[in-house]
Order: C-alpha cells, then structure tokens, then sequence
C-alpha cells in the first residue's frame, strides 16, 4: 500500500514538473517565433539590396575595396544559404530541444510508474 502511495506520488509530481516544462516551453517557442521574424525582417532588408545598391551604398569613397569586397562577399554568400538560416543553431533553439528532450524524458518516466502501478 506505502508503495502504491508512493508511486502516485511520484507520477503526480512528474506531472506537475512536465506541466511546468510545457509552459516554459510555450513562453520560449514564442521568443523563437520573434527571433525567427526578425532574422526573416533581415533577409528582406538584404535581398533589397542589389549589388549596385551595395556598391551605392558602400562605395570605394565610404569604405576600403576589402571592406567593400567582404559585404559583397558576405550578400552573394546569404543569397545562396538564405534558406538554411532557419536551421541555424541560436540560443533559443537550443534551448527548445532540451526543453523537448526533457518533457519527452518526464512522459517516459510517467509511463512508467503507470506500469509499474497497475
């Protein structure tokens, strides 16, 4: 009987610790979301600027031609990778798949006590 007390016990908190995980994790998913639309409001920024603009912008009289060649450098770079900057590393997404990893982790553990219960 003490054992059965114990084991729900257990899956209680294991679900209230679960629970609080999905929070964060919604909280965290939405500074996601924003970093995400400010990397997309980034790229339009870029993907306006044409190579001439470039140039217009950041002419051999404003910066060095190594400056100049390294932005220009930097945008053809960025047009060819632009689809992949969703799949880059940040903080955040990070953060999401520990948090994911961990939730995952605590629904294991509830499953098993259940088993173990019954």
């Amino acid at each position: 009987m003490e054992n059965k007390n114990l084991l729900e016990v257990e899956i209680k908190s294991l679900e209230m610790y679960k629970k609080a995980l999905e929070k964060i994790r919604a909280a965290v998913f939405i500074k996601r979301e924003k970093e995400i639309l400010k990397l997309e409001s980034k790229i339009k920024d870029i993907e306006e600027l044409s190579e001439y603009e470039l140039q217009e912008l950041y002419g051999f009289d404003a910066i060095s031609k190594r400056v100049y060649e390294h932005r220009l450098k930097n945008l053809k770079e960025y047009e060819k990778n632009k689809e992949t900057f969703k799949d880059e590393p940040t903080a955040l997404s990070l953060y999401l798949k520990i948090l994911d990893a961990n939730i995952r982790d605590a629904r294991i553990n509830i499953e098993l006590n259940i088993e173990d219960s019954l």
